[in-house]
């Protein structure tokens, strides 16, 4: 009887030798792969870090949505700034006054057109290329015509700021019914932000030119940053939009190290007086 006790006691102190060498080696299997020993912890914990988890991924998905959205609308307002319109057309409306005794007229075609911020706005430094192009009919009256003169005058306020003219010579062939002729009136025209332009207007100096349509046409010179957003508009906007994203990153990261950091030092400095220093924070 007594060797059987003996021999249950051995068993059982073996069971519990093997229970704790497995427990420990779960419990060393779990600190090595970085996950929370389950023995060392209990449920309220696992709980309010699962919960602190969670919070943490919300936080981290709202900052980054915000962090897009603000990166897209911040480089859409400033191509929109910064980038002005290629290209601007207006037909033109000629106007002249009839002879009352004969065919034809009796003063200079011309027209006026109105530069409307809302629809196209001249920027101030920006170059432009402005000109006109007319759609001439095979007529009898232009092809004797030969040479005639244009000339585009720039209004600001009310006044006449520039004005340039252009002469033109017609070249009519026999198949061909129509002729189109482009005046080039201003290369490298820029807009003065002091008297910005209001109003354009174009005069034919000839009483015997037959139009059939006309349009002015402003073209936008792009050189230097402005050049390469046009030309290369789908590289220029995740260039754009990733530079921000890196600042705004940046900036979150920082201010957030900060608070960290500041929240620490004060976790530091309460520590001892929970510790029961008590008679140190009264002296102080």
């Amino acid at each position: 009887l007594d060797s059987l006790l003996q021999e249950d006691e051995m068993f059982a102190h073996l069971l519990l030798s093997l229970g704790s060498a497995y427990a420990n080696l779960i419990i060393r299997i779990f600190r090595w792969t970085g996950i929370p020993a389950l023995a060392s912890k209990t449920a309220s914990q696992t709980a309010s870090q699962t919960r602190s988890l969670v919070h943490f991924l919300l936080l981290a998905l709202l900052t980054l949505l915000v962090v897009l959205t603000t990166s897209f609308f911040l480089y859409a307002t400033f191509y929109y700034a910064y980038m002005p319109a290629k290209l601007f057309e207006e037909e033109l409306s000629i106007q002249f006054s009839a002879c009352p005794t004969s065919p034809g007229q009796c003063t200079y075609p011309n027209a006026t057109v109105k530069i409307d911020p809302k629809r196209f706005r001249l920027v101030p430094g920006q170059s432009y290329s402005v000109g006109v192009t007319m759609e001439l009919p095979h007529s009898p009256v232009n092809k004797e015509l030969g040479m005639f003169l244009s000339c585009l005058q720039v209004i600001s306020s009310g006044k006449m700021v520039n004005k340039v003219c252009r002469s033109s010579i017609l070249e009519f062939s026999s198949h061909v019914p129509r002729q189109n002729v482009k005046v080039l009136y201003y290369r490298d025209f820029i807009d003065d932000s002091y008297y910005p332009v209001e109003e354009m207007v174009v005069e034919i100096q000839s009483n015997f030119i037959q139009i059939y349509s006309s349009k002015l046409e402003i073209h936008a010179q792009f050189s230097g940053l402005r050049h390469v957003m046009h030309q290369f508009p789908i590289s220029s906007s995740l260039i754009g939009i990733n530079s921000v994203i890196i600042i705004l990153s940046t900036i979150i990261f920082i201010s957030w190290s900060r608070f960290r950091n500041r929240h620490t030092d004060q976790s530091e400095e309460i520590v001892p007086y929970l510790n029961g220093d008590c008679k140190k924070y009264l002296e102080e």
